[in-house]
């Protein structure tokens, strides 16, 4: 294939792709894909290697927006948006419908372009925001990293809201990270009297020290709950049971954390990975394709933001919420109803979806979610 005058190189990448997919070249800019041969398994197959070369930069890509006349041109349109955050925090996603809007909260990485799959899926009916992490060089004076707790983060989302719709019922979820940030939320719109619908948690976790389970395993992007509290927590647990079965538990607990004990009893504390250092792997992973690279200066956002909300994660300890929550569970992710137990008195829905963590937000899979999300917000 040889480069067309003035192509970019995201454009030549994905030009790449589909000449080998469809096994015809030279694929223009602007011929349709359909009429090329690609049918409706070949494009969500397209699709799917487009997420692989381009990493996050491609995270999100809905069907829709690629219009009933796929190109190489408008793919590649879409994958160069990504690369610089929209000015607004409170980004319109989908602005079609009569039906009160659904605000969708950022995961760690702070930005929020993964959601447009499920937004899409969701017009003409409903409107959808989602709200990107505030950076410094915004200048509103309220930068991600200088938040100081979760509950702080929910008060400020909620201003900005409410500045999109001053008046409830509210429709708030978010994937990861934001699932935590939204569940906080609907805490604070209810202690304000406010009406709050199920709130939407695609893979998201929290830490929870009142359940054994998922005080031991920690959450997602953090790492195990710090020993001391999972020492603590277990002793609890093992108080409530017969005093055979107690040994026999902490005896277990021991044997299966025998090198963080021994580090403790070392004087070197335990185990654990730095949060940070976790966040940075994570970041490299997912920036690290076979197209184009992530621009450094996104690459570096998102390292910064995922420190943030792993030291978020880590402080926040929830209260109990009365209304519902709807827990997305991926099935190829570790398990989160353990972290939401006893946490939503209004009831707790649970739904496996095909896929790792956030995969349920990509095509074709989010066709599946997007109809579970309309179902519990017609409720």
């Amino acid at each position: 294939m040889s480069a067309s005058p003035g192509q970019s190189p995201v454009e030549r990448r994905v030009q790449e792709i589909w000449e080998q997919l469809l096994n015809v070249a030279p694929v223009g800019a602007h011929d349709s894909l359909v009429e090329l041969g690609a049918d409706p398994a070949l494009l969500a197959q397209g699709l799917e290697t487009i997420r692989a070369a381009f990493g996050l930069l491609a995270e999100g890509l809905p069907v829709s927006e690629i219009g009933t006349r796929p190109t190489v041109a408008a793919m590649s349109r879409l994958i160069e948006d990504n690369a610089q955050p929209p000015s607004a925090l409170v980004v319109c996603l989908q602005p079609r419908g009569k039906e009160r809007p659904l605000f969708l909260i950022h995961a760690g990485g702070g930005y929020v372009f993964f959601y447009r799959a499920l937004a899409a899926r969701l017009a003409p009916d409903r409107p959808v925001f989602a709200l990107r992490a505030e950076a410094s060089d915004d200048g509103l004076g309220h930068p991600f990293h200088r938040f100081g707790s979760m509950e702080e983060v929910a008060a400020r989302y909620l201003a900005l809201v409410m500045s999109v719709q001053p008046d409830g019922p509210y429709s708030l979820g978010g994937g990861s990270f934001g699932g935590t940030v939204a569940f906080e939320m609907a805490r604070q719109l209810r202690a304000q009297g406010q009406r709050c619908d199920p709130v939407l948690l695609f893979s998201a976790f929290v830490r929870n020290d009142a359940n054994p389970e998922a005080a031991a395993s920690g959450i997602v992007g953090v790492g195990p709950a710090p020993l001391r509290h999972r020492v603590k927590s277990h002793l609890s647990h093992a108080s409530t049971l017969p005093a055979g079965d107690a040994v026999r538990y902490v005896s277990e607990k021991i044997r299966s954390n025998k090198s963080e004990v021994l580090g403790l009893l070392r004087g070197v504390g335990g185990g654990l990975r730095d949060a940070s250092s976790r966040a940075h792997d994570i970041v490299r992973r997912r920036g690290r394709t076979n197209g184009e690279p992530v621009p450094p200066d996104l690459m570096y956002r998102c390292a910064a933001n995922l420190k943030t909300g792993n030291r978020l994660l880590s402080m926040y300890t929830p209260s109990s919420y009365d209304g519902p929550i709807v827990l997305f569970r991926a099935m190829a992710d570790k398990d989160p109803v353990p972290h939401w137990s006893g946490l939503a008195t209004g009831g707790m829905s649970v739904h496996d979806m095909p896929g790792g963590h956030l995969t349920m937000l990509e095509e074709p899979g989010v066709g599946a979610t997007a109809a579970l999300v309309r179902r519990y917000l017609a409720t």
